[in-house]
């Protein structure tokens, strides 16, 4: 805080000349720290005297800093002069004003005597209103309730054309001012409204001057006063540019947005417009365009063909005919072309509108092609209405049937196919009983049906696509033959078994598989007698009894261990890449396939595929598992191309496959192609002379890969290990080992580290 010593000898003189002051003034000194305030300053910055001593200048003026204030207190009192600009008040509030500086000695001392005018806001406001109303073309009005008279802006005047003495008018005229294209009644009640209701409202108004039309928007508020309206103030703005360029927009907008392609040719073929769609389409700028004519993007016109067509339009007005026309890089754009003659401003024009038939010519196509398609299937194609009478037949049904397509729309699907259900289409083709369909000349033929409901046009109709499976059931017959002299050869491996047992050192041919159980040599023994054939074999077994270990023990003793093993778990992808890995896509055959890939079947080529978690694999999948599996061919996703493989299956599961197939969950002619040799992969709990050997592998590989080697194994550990049943199998047992090696001090475990759930 300044101590107030320098002005004790003037105080009197100062505090008199303070009050007299209706203005601020603050005494500063030169380091631009405030002395003394007048309690006018102190109100207009809103601090009280004692916040203000000691403040600095620049706090209170922003536009100051210490080299511009050192200048000012420098000049001399006949150099002072008055500066607009903004203060801060101590609520961070800026105020407009006027200052002024005029150095002043106190006591022989240099101090600085800070002049603050407040600006006439009222003045500043009214000239920038004029200037907004004036760039933005709005006028004001008010009414005046008891001399019912209303006043004019010179601005609205000059708006609507008015002299310019009419300021003051009547309620009357005021209305009459836009009488000639409005209707003045509706402008009076929503005026009358507005002081009775005391609510706003604004009205889009026509008016008529200099033989131009004018929009404009009314704006009326209404002054409160308790329960009475004694003024109305309003505003009018013109929008007539406004509307104007907006409906030229629309026009614009609508003009190059359209996918039709729009030309204005002139007499001589020469283009006077064309919209945005002509530019995209046939990759020309408009500025290109507009040089070139219709010959040189069509080949239907010469010059004197032009000239007689011109004629023509003239006479019909309006001429439509399909064409073609050609864009900058030679593209044939075949069109459907709408022309039109009119006159615009003295001038001729033809205002051809053309719509590109490209895909609808393809969609045509299209159509051709899938007639074709349905007439050439080797398929019978019905398509039913919601009571089966039949409605559409294709060619192959009508030829191997015998029946007349007039004589099939006769009938009714039950007379060809009898099994069906037409009150529940889908379950009773979804079912597993048997179709037979019924031919003219009373031949009775086993089908297999897909069935699609669908809705055209309100409607509903049952597509019924009908394959003869004449071929598929006696294959089906050799099939099972075929399975009794597998079941022969089993019963002989079966006999053959103890011997050799005998002979092959299982534990000596099999690698990662640790066994001192008869019970699992047993297992083994199996592995070898199928490993040099090519026999598809079933692993079954609970999780985490180490089915992949015997399928590639399989492999490895094959005549196929040169090559891959290949091996893809049925369960972990989703269902709708599962047919791409297994047999591979086309680049482009759905989208994301940006190259082509081969599958897993030609990857296991001439080796093994191991295919795992069968029993997950979906039902539309299996008939195509099965194709190959019986062929020896796939085709790729996408594809058309046959490619031949010789692979050697191997599949396992934790399901029961029996039970799904009587579910209808798995296909019955796929299980017995895999069921040709099952190797039951029996639980820990059932070979327990091998729990220990085990242990003991996975102790010494996993302490050796965390670095906490291991020194001492209690007995107390390895007993309750022997006592444990293992719901989990091995994995559970390696589990059970890695978390005790985890939980070890100094090397030892003991039974305390292991955790049973």
């Amino acid at each position: 805080m300044i101590e107030n010593t320098t002005l004790s000898y003037n105080k009197k003189f100062l505090l008199r000349l303070f009050k007299q002051i209706d203005s601020g003034l603050l005494i500063i000194d030169e380091r631009g720290r405030i002395c003394h305030s007048n309690d006018f300053a102190r109100q207009l910055l809103g601090y009280s005297d004692d916040t203000l001593i000691g403040k600095s200048v620049f706090e209170i003026n922003p536009q100051l800093n210490y080299r511009t204030w050192k200048t000012l207190f420098s000049q001399r009192p006949d150099e002072a002069n008055s500066k607009v600009g903004e203060i801060y008040t101590s609520t961070d509030r800026f105020v407009t004003v006027t200052t002024e500086a005029i150095r002043f000695p106190l006591d022989g001392v240099p101090h600085c005597f800070y002049f603050i005018h407040t600006v006439n806001q009222v003045y500043r406001y009214r000239n920038l209103l004029n200037h907004i109303f004036v760039q933005n073309n709005i006028g004001a009005w008010d009414w005046d309730a008891n001399a019912d008279t209303f006043y004019l802006t010179d601005q609205f005047i000059s708006l609507l054309g008015l002299p310019s003495y009419q300021n003051v008018v009547s309620t009357d005229d005021f209305f009459k001012f836009f009488s000639e294209q409005n209707d003045t009644s509706t402008l009076r009640l929503a005026f009358e409204k507005v002081v009775k209701d005391k609510t706003s409202f604004s009205s889009e108004i026509n008016y008529f001057h200099e033989n131009q039309e004018k929009s404009f928007i009314l704006y009326a508020f209404p002054e409160k006063q308790g329960n009475k309206i004694p003024k109305v103030y309003g505003m009018i703005q013109d929008i007539s540019k406004v509307a104007f360029d907006k409906k030229r927009l629309i026009a614009d907008f609508t003009l190059n947005n359209t996918n039709d392609l729009i030309f204005w040719v002139k007499p001589d073929g020469g283009f006077y417009y064309v919209n945005d769609q002509v530019c995209q389409s046939m990759e020309y700028s408009k500025e290109e365009l507009l040089t070139k004519d219709v010959f040189d993007i069509s080949s239907e016109f010469n010059p004197e063909q032009w000239k007689i067509h011109w004629q023509n339009l003239k006479v019909e007005k309006h001429i439509n005919f399909e064409s073609h026309i050609f864009s900058k890089n030679g593209k044939r754009i075949p069109v459907i072309a709408d022309l039109n003659f009119i006159e615009f401003h003295g001038e001729e024009y033809n205002i051809a509108v053309c719509r590109d038939i490209t895909k609808k010519l393809e969609r045509d196509e299209l159509i051709d092609l899938s007639h074709a398609t349905l007439d050439q299937s080797k398929g019978f194609i019905f398509w039913c209405d919601e009571h089966g009478r039949i409605r559409f037949s294709n060619q192959s049904t009508q030829d191997h049937l015998a029946y007349k397509a007039s004589e099939l729309r006769e009938m009714s699907i039950l007379q060809l196919i009898p099994t069906i259900d037409t009150s529940d289409w889908k379950k009773s083709i979804g079912s597993e009983k048997d179709h037979h369909i019924l031919s003219g000349d009373g031949t009775i033929t086993p089908v297999e049906i897909i069935h699609t409901s669908v809705i055209h046009k309100e409607n509903c109709f049952e597509c019924i696509t009908v394959y003869d499976i004449s071929e598929r059931k006696l294959k089906e017959q050799k099939l099972k033959k075929a399975l009794e002299e597998i079941s022969l050869l089993k019963e002989r491996i079966e006999s053959e078994k103890d011997y050799l047992r005998e002979e092959v050192n299982v534990s000596s041919n099999f690698n990662n598989i640790i066994c001192k159980s008869k019970s699992y040599q047993n297992v083994l023994s199996k592995v070898a007698m199928v490993a040099d054939s090519d026999t598809t074999v079933l692993v079954l077994g609970e999780t985490g009894t180490g089915k992949e270990l015997l399928a590639r023990s399989i492999h490895d003793l094959s005549n196929r261990s040169s090559a891959a093993m290949i091996k893809i778990n049925c369960a972990a992808l989703p269902k709708y890449l599962i047919e791409s890995e297994l047999f591979g896509h086309e680049k482009g055959s759905f989208t994301g396939a940006s190259e082509r890939r081969v599958g897993r079947f030609e990857l296991a080529n001439k080796g093994t595929l191991f295919l795992d978690e069968i029993g997950e694999l979906p039902l539309s999948l299996q008939a195509k598992l099965l194709r190959v599996l019986q062929e020896g061919e796939l085709v790729r996703v996408g594809g058309n191309k046959t490619i031949k493989v010789d692979v050697r299956l191997i599949t396992a599961t934790n399901r029961n496959l029996e039970k799904l197939v009587s579910k209808g969950l798995f296909r019955e002619d796929l299980y017995y192609r895999l069921n040709v040799f099952p190797i039951y992969n029996i639980p820990l709990r059932e070979r327990r002379e091998d729990i220990i050997p085990i242990a003991l592998h996975f102790i010494d590989s996993l302490s050796s890969k965390m670095n906490r080697p291991i020194k001492t194994i209690r007995q107390d550990y390895i007993d309750t290990l022997n006592e444990y049943d293992y719901p989990g199998n091995i994995r559970e047992l390696i589990n059970l080992v890695e978390r005790s090696i985890i939980l070890s001090e100094n090397g030892v475990l003991t039974r305390d580290l292991i955790q049973i759930n």
